[in-house]
């Protein structure tokens, strides 16, 4: 509980950080591809900001649900494999499957969302990376007057 409460708080921290906007530069407020810089770098913050947790959250996930230790490990419902090993434990069917369930119900809900957050957040990352670092050159829009009227091209 208390690493979802962390994980939860930095992610709102890092959504806010995200958030913040800078003052229009007032001499470039006319040209369009200030404008779409700003949009793809603001795009990459965002989208790192919600993929890195996403991703530390898969891998933890997906840690646990693969260290958990068996809770059977240790007994059996046999009573003659009980008394042949010290190692061995006796315990009823019930008791086995009632652990068995719970031992089960965590590992596989451990492992969906393990499963579901790793290449979200994976994704989002790979997308973000390059949207910050480079959002300023990914692409340049053209508008075009002529007689005829106004063209608009976005080169990548």
């Amino acid at each position: 509980m208390r690493t979802k409460t962390i994980l939860l708080l930095l992610c709102l921290s890092l959504n806010a950080m995200a958030q913040m906007s800078e003052p229009i530069n007032q001499e470039r407020a006319g040209d369009p591809n200030q404008m779409v810089a700003q949009t793809f770098t603001t795009t990459g913050i965002i989208s790192m900001s919600v993929g890195v947790p996403c991703l530390a959250a898969g891998i933890s996930c997906l840690l646990y649900a693969n260290l958990l230790p068996n809770a059977t490990d240790g007994f059996t419902t046999s009573k003659t494999l009980a008394a042949q090993s010290d190692d061995l434990k006796y315990i009823t069917v019930e008791e086995y499957i009632k652990k068995m369930e719970g031992y089960n119900g965590k590992r596989d809900a451990a492992l969906t969302a393990g499963y579901i957050l790793t290449p979200m957040g994976g994704a989002l990352t790979i997308v973000g990376v390059p949207m910050y670092l480079y959002g300023k050159k990914i692409g340049e829009m053209k508008v075009n007057y002529t007689g005829n009227g106004a063209g608009l091209a976005f080169n990548f």
